[in-house]
């Protein structure tokens, strides 16, 4: 019996939603669709032979899931995530579930004062979950100290926030080193000014950072690229590794090859023009299958089994 998944979309993200349902389509069981009400939200939920329900608490109770997928720019409504959380239901999320700290802070606070299972969600798609890394196996050994690491992700316009970008490539940097001790950013683009809401930005972002031990950090995010595009680039003093969503090269420092994985339908250098959406559906495949939800809280942690969930351990930094 497949997993069954509840969706609610903004009307902007419903294109990405059904390209990784489709993705998923063998995995999976849609059970459920809603979002604000729009156009595009009732198409998708035709998509998949449902009604839309344009109220978040009410389609969780009427239709408890083993996942909830999440794609909104907007902050969902607590009391909403907490029937989730009552149903063990694991939280799939496109975009940021808060749009700054403070706001995360107000959600969990509200959710540690009740009982139940931690508010946990896995974020897709996630750089460090998607094929081309997951690959490389443990590349830190090989690599020996990193001098420099560029990371470049880019994506059309509804197929993933800015925002959503620059909070993946944190998430994956600072897994492979140290918070940077100086960062200088700028933001380009059709916005005169940076909104209150992160989740609002859109453009282009480059990063410069320095970290210690004279090393350095370069970043570049953009949602509103032709060609999309994910890449990690690691000068190191042993090696140096090139990493996109779906392939990786590893070359020592006279040029030689020393391990590759060339993906499929893509070169090292390049993505493939639906990457986000394959990266996705490849990292849903491996999550832990929930039990079957319940109409009561839980009290303990998720008793689920394993398929593949990799784990990753952050390094110390180096000099």
């Amino acid at each position: 019996m497949l997993p069954e998944i509840a969706v609610w979309s903004d009307a902007s993200r419903t294109a990405g939603c059904a390209t990784l349902l489709q993705g998923v389509r063998d995995l999976v069981r849609v059970i459920a669709v809603g979002g604000p009400a729009s156009q595009p939200v009732e198409e998708l939920a035709q998509q998949h032979d449902l009604k839309p329900d344009d109220d978040l608490r009410r389609m969780l109770t009427n239709h408890p899931a083993g996942f909830l997928l999440l794609a909104t720019t907007q902050t969902p409504d607590p009391s909403a995530l907490q029937i989730a959380l009552a149903h063990e239901t694991r939280l799939l999320l496109l975009e940021p579930l808060a749009g700054d700290l403070t706001e995360w802070q107000s959600l969990t606070h509200r959710q540690r004062s009740r009982p139940g299972p931690p508010l946990m969600p896995i974020y897709i798609p996630a750089f460090l979950q998607c094929p081309g890394w997951l690959h490389t196996a443990d590349p830190l050994e090989t690599l020996g100290p990193m001098h420099s690491l560029m990371y470049t992700s880019l994506g059309r316009a509804g197929h993933g926030s800015l925002f959503m970008r620059l909070m993946d490539a944190w998430l994956s940097l600072i897994t492979l080193t140290d918070f940077p001790d100086l960062i200088f950013a700028g933001l380009s683009g059709e916005q005169s000014t940076t909104p209150a809401d992160l989740r609002q930005a859109h453009g282009h972002l480059q990063l410069h950072a320095r970290l210690s031990g004279n090393r350095s950090l370069l970043m570049q995010v953009s949602d509103r690229a032709s060609q999309p595009q994910r890449k990690l680039h690691i000068l190191a003093k042993l090696a140096e590794l090139e990493v996109t969503d779906l392939a990786y090269q590893l070359h020592d420092q006279q040029g030689k090859l020393l391990d590759e994985h060339p993906g499929t339908g893509s070169s090292p250098g390049k993505s493939d023009p639906d990457t986000l959406h394959t990266q996705s559906a490849a990292s849903t495949s491996s999550l832990p299958v929930p039990t079957s939800p319940k109409p009561t809280m839980a009290g303990g942690p998720w008793s689920s089994p394993k398929l593949g969930e990799p784990s990753l351990s952050r390094p110390p930094p180096q000099s």
